[in-house]
């Protein structure tokens, strides 16, 4: 069975001191009607509330939304 793992600190905390942090306004991911589009080669990024993330194998890009093996993700 697979461990849990625990939630990170609060942004605030110590333990983040040497991470590059970036706080950026947008709407709320759940609430977004998203548009992603490449950052670099791996990473996208929602065009409207900057949500973020980087894509593996067989998973694309195609018209703003996320498809892994031709098959709609978000």
């Amino acid at each position: 069975m697979a461990q849990m793992l625990e939630n990170l600190p609060p942004s605030s905390d110590v333990y983040w001191e040497e991470a590059h942090t970036e706080l950026r306004e947008g709407t709320e991911p759940d609430d977004c009607n998203h548009y992603f589009y490449y950052r670099s080669g791996t990473e996208v990024e929602c065009e409207y509330c900057h949500i973020g993330f980087w894509l593996g194998n067989r998973t694309e890009v195609i018209d703003g939304h996320i498809y892994r093996d031709n098959e709609f993700v978000i």
